[in-house]
């Protein structure tokens, strides 16, 4: 559904920032194989939860909501089966894939929307590194797995996603014995540090080294009481607002989170936004002067922040650099090509000719704007940011895509933008 936004003078007010679904994912999954009962605090719905929970109660487990916590009984959880769906989520699939190879059945794994156009070769080829058989469509979904995982000393290449790196870390310490994983060129970094938390709150022990992690073989998750943080993500796209024309306060946040996307912090600082925190509250307000200034920022750690800041970068003075280009290519669309139609569409100048950098500065304005989100819920995010202080109309198709993070996204844009 095409989504008509009006330009916007101002936001202000105050946003609750939901429960990141990075955590929730793997809590959700951590809970499962607890085998007992686990209690997630702040819990938010959306498109690629879904997907787990629909997967969890299919093998038994027993999920339901008390006020904002979810509650999961998997007393009676048997195996996720041999058919199994990820809807649109890679990193379920990622995680999902190394936990169904444990054992010595087979199973298939399908998806759906733009993430049976992502390329799973790394999976792939982890699996079979790792001792699996694997059957995939040229590389993508839907994927045949037949274990079991033979653990041992492994060698990893993390130049392409940390998430390869979370699945072993959940996966090894449910066999029969000790593994070790030499780790090269990790990227994002922050999301592997939440998945070792999370496995710490769960009962699950492991040593990081300098060369990597080591896993001791033997170990069960327990159940537990999890609080699932913020995410910083889904609170970018506000924060970046307040920074470009008024203020604007998101709550439910922690000031000293590991996730990545916290780096947005710096950025603003960097713009010249004015941030202050009240507990768990932070708050952004545009400069005296109203003028923003072009910054340097690597987003390499950070890919999810790129389209945000992409468009900040495009309402500042001067010529802002943007690095981490490499990381974009193998999202829910090819980001270096949807951010840099997304800009100049809206009138701004893109360079994507040095190797893994992105220049941008703002251009000139005329007619209506009609942004192409490629049903990637981070870009009509970022198109949300370029309303304030616009003077054109923005029509986005396929608006609705924000529910595979943020379903209320819309709802708290429109309570927060003034025309």
């Amino acid at each position: 559904m095409d989504r008509l936004l009006l330009p916007m003078s101002a936001v202000s007010g105050d946003v609750v920032a939901p429960g990141s679904k990075s955590f929730a994912q793997r809590a959700l999954l951590a809970a499962a194989l607890a085998g007992g009962e686990s209690t997630l605090g702040g819990f938010s719905p959306c498109g690629d939860c879904s997907a787990v929970t629909e997967l969890l109660r299919g093998a038994g487990c027993e999920l339901s909501f008390m006020g904002a916590d979810l509650y999961v009984d998997s007393t009676c959880f048997k195996c996720f089966g041999n058919q199994i769906c990820t809807g649109e989520s890679a990193l379920l699939t990622r995680l999902v894939g190394t936990l169904v190879a444990l054992g010595d059945g087979q199973t298939t794994i399908s998806g759906e929307g733009s993430l049976l156009r992502r390329d799973m070769s790394e999976l792939i080829e982890m699996l079979r590194l790792l001792g699996c058989e694997v059957v995939s469509h040229f590389g993508r979904l839907p994927l045949t797995i037949c274990g079991p995982i033979i653990p041992g000393v492994y060698k990893i290449d993390g130049s392409r996603s940390s998430q390869i790196i979370s699945a072993l870390l959940m996966t090894l310490p449910l066999c029969s014995s000790d593994s070790k994983i030499l780790v090269e060129n990790l990227v994002s970094k922050p999301y592997v540090e939440i998945t070792l938390r999370l496995l710490a709150e769960f009962g699950i022990d492991v040593e990081s080294v300098y060369s990597g992690y080591i896993i001791r073989g033997g170990q069960s998750y327990h159940p537990t009481n999890y609080q699932i943080e913020g995410d910083w993500s889904s609170a970018a796209p506000f924060l970046a607002m307040g920074a470009i024309g008024g203020e604007i306060t998101v709550s439910n946040l922690n000031q000293n989170s590991p996730q990545a996307d916290r780096f947005i912090v710096e950025v603003l600082l960097q713009a010249g936004a004015t941030l202050q925190w009240r507990g768990d509250c932070c708050c952004v307000r545009s400069p005296e002067s109203g003028v923003l200034s072009a910054f340097e920022c690597d987003l390499t750690d950070c890919p999810d922040l790129f389209p945000v800041v992409a468009v900040l970068a495009s309402r500042t003075v001067g010529i802002s650099t943007l690095k981490g280009t490499s990381r974009l290519a193998n999202k829910e669309s090819d980001r270096v090509r949807s951010i840099a139609r997304l800009l100049e569409t809206l009138g701004a100048k893109v360079d994507c000719s040095r190797e893994n950098i992105m220049l941008i500065e703002a251009g000139s304005e005329s007619g209506d704007i009609i942004v192409d989100t490629y049903s990637d819920h981070r870009i009509a995010m970022a198109a949300a940011v370029a309303t304030i202080k616009n003077t054109r109309h923005i029509i986005i198709n396929d608006g609705e895509c924000v529910r595979k993070s943020y379903p209320d996204f819309w709802s708290d844009y429109s309570s927060v933008v003034r025309p």
